[in-house]
């Protein structure tokens, strides 16, 4: 029966999920771009510490990725710098470095008292990692920092210079990151390239990589126990062998495109 509804039907505002799910599915795509960049010998870690992190046997490399819209401000990150702690405590002589990859840009903090001569705070931060005065940038932190926290205690015990290297030097704030499309991109010309050059494998099967790529990701990230949410080098190769050497069922096919879409879910 054909509708004669001529109004458009009004949900609760803030009641969908798109933007979680969006979310979500970025956060998939830089995961499987780390993947496609790991070296042999390398472990990617999903869902285990942060988001994503690369292990390579000396040094970890810890990711937290938001598809966000809201400036990044020291202040909205405090609750980020207290959990780098809190790993880098559980895990004594791990030589740790941490990434906050985010769309969002960097803005400036509402008070003044918070900015560095009119600065945003992680501006003057990157200013910091270049051998800029730290005192500032430690006065804020100190500041910021909640009482009885990880980040007051180490900012109290320890002197200016470890608090750069043992702080600001370790974290990288990576704002204004690309969007899933061009990522999306990036990653589809990267699995290409490995099933052209060390697979043998011939253009015909390059649209089904990513869709397979993303759900091997999202698999991984669901699982229960955290050694099966590691991914490898190897592994990685032996998913683009089957699906260049084996032919997918139409409807094996089609359920990896539909569940890639299905997580995208843009509006």
């Amino acid at each position: 029966m054909k509708s004669s509804r001529s109004i458009e039907l009004q949900g609760v505002p803030g009641t969908d999920a798109v933007a979680s799910k969006r979310g979500y599915y970025y956060q998939d795509v830089v995961t499987a771009l780390a993947w496609l960049k790991l070296q042999p010998g390398e472990v990617l870690r999903v869902e285990d510490l942060e988001d994503l992190a690369v292990d390579d046997g000396a040094r970890v490399n810890v990711e937290q990725v938001r598809h966000v819209s809201a400036t990044l401000t020291l202040t909205g990150a405090i609750t980020y710098l207290e959990r780098v702690l809190d790993i880098a405590t559980r895990n004594p002589g791990v030589d740790f470095s941490f990434v906050y990859r985010t769309t969002a840009p960097i803005g400036k903090e509402k008070s003044l008292d918070h900015q560095v001569d009119g600065q945003a705070a992680l501006e003057y931060w990157e200013m910091v990692r270049e051998g800029g005065d730290p005192a500032p940038l430690i006065a804020i932190l100190k500041a910021l920092a909640p009482e009885g926290g990880r980040l007051s205690a180490f900012l109290t015990q320890k002197a200016p210079k470890d608090v750069v290297d043992g702080l600001i030097c370790k974290v990288t704030w990576a704002a204004n990151a690309p969007s899933s499309a061009p990522l999306e991109h990036a990653l589809a010309e990267g699995l290409a390239a490995i099933v052209q050059q060390d697979i043998g494998g011939g253009w015909a099967q390059n649209r089904r990589l990513l869709p397979a790529v993303i759900a091997a990701v999202q698999r991984a990230s669901m699982e229960p126990e955290s050694e099966h949410r590691r991914l490898t080098y190897g592994q990685l190769r032996d998913l683009l062998t089957s699906l260049t050497n084996k032919t997918l069922a139409i409807e094996v096919y089609d359920q990896l495109v539909q569940d890639s879409a299905v997580a995208r879910n843009l509006p």
